[in-house]
């Protein structure tokens, strides 16, 4: 024995044991998460599955024909796998692109030809690098609402096992063969085979951790998001109001607030039915959003009200806006079951004033103009 030297079968022991500590802490979620996330557990779970029964394999020292190649099919398959399944947390509909089953197929084939050390090793390196990064690039493009540990656990743990990968075909080319004793290997490439192995375990508690805050985003989301309109609900809209509010107040910059109601929206109700009122107010967003500034925020504060947000925005400006929303509503009818509704909105609009206000005075503020507008005939904007 020459310097150093590890015995590769008690290597795949331990990979296999930390593999397995991998598969307790991953199998139980896909029972605890919603059914969203489960096609991409599940695919998670069947690559670690494959990858891990590389290293059983080579452990139990079981003699097959084509072993090498069996070995790198089910390892290549297995980060395939794993791939797929971060594409899945991404989206549910993902397909299965071909050119890494044509990769898996190449190396397969290649390794079953030409089955000695240097070209198995060349091959393998290739594949599996080309795989992993790939694998990195999924973790990049998973949509999370926000910032993320986990994925960036993910984006990191691929990403160096795919140029630990790629990095075995410079240490071959300019070392070439190991030199240890049969069924032994040196410490450079004991390194790479138990960073390259420990991927299934660091990637399944960085998936994991990956699914908890996406889902912890959703759940967020929720909560500060009218379910029907798909736009920022009361608590959010006060939220923001509080921000605007301090922001104006730091830049000594007026913010104007306006609330505004659907005419005789009940009619719509009684004469089609609720689906039909709820069909009307998600078309009155709709035209209320596209009538304001980018940066305008827009809130439904309950029932056929909403609200809209303008910073920097003094009562001229405001009120331009307020009759551009109720000229966009009023433009053309409203299609509703069948039939066609001429809506309406009455608009109430306030801007900060010098004394010191808080969301809930400037809104009541608004919302009192607001029923001023109501009293007066409907269809008109009233500020103050």
């Amino acid at each position: 024995m020459n310097g150093v030297e590890f015995h590769l079968q008690s290597l795949a022991l331990t990979m296999v044991f930390v593999s397995a500590v991998a598969f307790l802490c991953l199998a139980p979620a896909i029972f605890r998460f919603p059914e969203e996330f489960r096609p991409g557990l599940r695919a998670w779970i069947i690559g670690t599955a494959l990858v891990t029964a590389t290293d059983v394999v080579f452990f139990t020292g079981v003699e097959l024909a084509y072993l090498d190649t069996t070995l790198i099919a089910l390892a290549a398959l297995g980060i395939t796998e794993l791939m797929h399944g971060l594409r899945l947390l991404n989206d549910q509909t993902a397909g299965r692109p071909a050119w890494p089953y044509i990769v898996v197929l190449a190396a397969s084939v290649l390794s079953a030809i030409y089955p000695s050390y240097p070209m198995t090793a060349f091959v393998t390196s290739v594949a599996f690098g080309l795989l992993y990064l790939s694998a990195a690039r999924s973790a990049v493009l998973i949509r999370l609402g926000g910032p993320s540990v986990g994925r960036a656990v993910l984006v990191a743990v691929f990403a160096i096992i795919g140029i630990v990968m790629l990095s075995r075909i410079v240490l071959f080319l300019t070392v070439g063969g190991s030199g240890a004793s049969p069924g032994f290997t040196t410490l450079p490439r004991a390194m790479m085979f138990v960073v390259a192995s420990a991927g299934p375990f660091a990637g399944s508690l960085a998936f994991v951790l990956t699914c908890g805050e996406k889902l912890g985003h959703q759940l967020i989301h929720l909560s500060l998001t009218d379910s029907l309109t798909d736009i920022p609900n009361r608590r959010a809209f006060l939220e923001s109001m509080e921000r605007a509010l301090s922001a104006g107040t730091r830049h000594s910059t007026p913010v104007a607030v306006m609330v505004a109601d659907i005419d005789h929206f009940k009619r719509i109700n009684d004469e089609c039915g609720h689906p039909a009122g709820d069909a009307a107010l998600v078309e009155v967003a709709r035209r209320i959003a596209a009538a304001v500034r980018s940066e305008d925020m827009v809130g439904r504060l309950g029932g056929e009200e909403f609200g809209i947000i303008q910073s920097d925005a003094e009562l001229d400006l405001a009120a331009a806006a307020a009759e551009r929303i109720r000229e966009s509503v009023a433009s053309s009818p409203v299609s509703v079951a069948g039939t066609d509704f001429k809506l309406t909105v009455s608009v109430g609009v306030t801007v900060t004033s010098e004394q010191p206000e808080n969301a809930s005075q400037l809104l009541l503020r608004a919302d009192r103009l607001l029923y001023t507008a109501k009293r007066l005939g409907r269809d008109q904007i009233v500020t103050g």
